[in-house]
C-alpha cells in the first residue's frame, strides 16, 4: 500500500489546527450590513465573546480507551547484507487486518497524562515474485516464492497542558461548546522485526528505537455527549552516528457517550516513519514507512 512521506501531511495538519489561524473576510459594500459586526440582539441572543468563556474542570480523572485498528504497513525495506530494498507489498505484508490498540490518560487539573500501544503482526505470508531483485544480499527470481514475517509494536507515553483559551462557550440559545487546546510532548518507542525466507537462505533484521515527540491535540464537543478530536505530533530522533528516525502521528476521531462514563469512538490514525540503523552493509532502513487505517473501540471514565 502507498505511504505517506511522514512529515508533509502532519505539517500540513499542524497548521490547520493552530488556533490563530483565521480566514479572513472582505469588508461588506456601503448600505449593505456588515456579517462580522457583533450582534445587536436582545441580550438572550447575543453571540458569546471572548471574554465569556468559563473555565471548567473536566468532568473525569481516569479514561481508558481500548480499541482495534485496522491497520497495515507500508514503506520500502533494506535488510543487512545488501543494498537492496523491496516495497513490503512484493512480500505481500500489506493487507490490513485488526490489531490491538490502547490508550490511557490521566488528567489532574490542566495537565494530562497519557499512554498508548499497539502492535501489529503478519506470520509466514508467502508471496510469488513478479521480477528479479536482491533483499539482504541474497538474490532471488522472478517467480521465486518468499515466506515474509513483519512485526512492529509502538509505545507512547506523553504529558499534555490544556492551553489558557480553553473552555466553556456560554451562549443562549446556542448550546454550550466545550472545546480543549493542548500543548503535547512525549517519547515514543517502536520495534520493528522483519524475517524473509528466500530460495537462497533466509534475510532479516530488528531494530528498537525511542523518539521524542512535540504536538498539538484539540478536542471539541459540538453537541451533548459527542466530541470530534485530533492529535498531530513530529518526532526526530539520532544518536549522532548510525541510528536517525523522524515520523508522525497523526489520530482523528469521533465519539459518542450514552451514559456519562462510557462511550464509543471510531476515526483513523497514521503513524509514518523514516528509520536507518547501521551502516555500511550491515545497514537496516524502512523508508517512507507507514502504518494507516481507521479504528474503533469503547471509551470507560472513572
Amino acid at each position: 500500500m502507498p505511504a505517506a512521506r511522514p512529515n508533509a501531511l502532519a505539517i500540513a495538519l499542524l497548521g490547520l489546527l493552530a488556533p490563530g489561524a483565521v480566514a479572513q473576510v472582505p469588508a461588506a459594500p456601503p448600505g449593505v450590513p456588515d456579517a462580522t459586526a457583533p450582534h445587536r440582539g436582545p441580550p438572550s441572543a447575543e453571540v458569546p465573546a471572548l471574554s465569556e468563556v468559563e473555565f471548567i474542570p473536566l468532568p473525569w480523572r481516569v479514561q481508558v480507551e481500548p480499541s482495534l485498528w485496522f491497520t497495515a504497513p507500508g514503506g520500502y525495506i533494506q535488510l543487512p547484507g545488501g543494498p537492496g530494498r523491496v516495497r513490503v507489498d512484493e512480500f505481500n505484508l500489506d493487507s490490513p487486518h485488526a490489531s490491538p490498540y490502547v490508550e490511557a490518560h490521566v488528567r489532574r487539573g490542566d495537565w494530562r497524562l497519557a499512554f498508548s500501544a499497539m502492535t501489529y503482526s503478519a506470520e509466514n505470508r508467502s508471496s510469488t515474485q513478479a521480477a528479479a531483485g536482491s533483499i539482504g544480499g541474497i538474490p532471488f527470481a522472478a517467480g521465486d516464492r518468499i515466506r515474509a514475517s513483519l512485526d512492529f509494536t509502538s509505545f507512547h507515553m506523553e504529558m499534555a497542558y490544556r492551553m489558557p483559551f480553553s473552555g466553556r462557550f456560554l451562549g443562549n440559545p446556542e448550546p454550550d461548546l466545550l472545546t480543549i487546546w493542548e500543548t503535547t510532548a512525549g517519547v515514543r518507542f517502536h520495534l520493528l522485526d522483519v524475517d524473509l525466507e528466500l530460495p537462497g537462505g533466509h534475510a532479516g533484521g530488528r531494530e528498537f528505537v525511542g523518539a521524542p515527540y512535540v504536538g498539538v491535540r484539540l478536542s471539541m464537543e459540538v453537541i451533548r455527549s459527542f466530541t470530534i478530536d485530533g492529535t498531530v505530533n513530529i518526532a526526530l530522533y539520532s544518536n549522532g552516528n548510525d541510528v536517525t528516525f523522524s515520523g508522525s502521528d497523526i489520530v482523528i476521531g469521533m465519539s459518542y457517550r450514552p451514559v456519562k462514563n462510557f462511550g464509543v469512538q471510531v476515526g483513523y490514525r497514521q503513524i509514518a516513519a523514516d528509520l536507518s540503523s547501521g551502516t555500511g552493509l550491515g545497514e537496516l532502513r524502512w523508508e517512507e514507512g507507514a502504518f494507516a487505517g481507521v479504528f474503533a473501540g469503547v471509551m470507560i471514565r472513572f
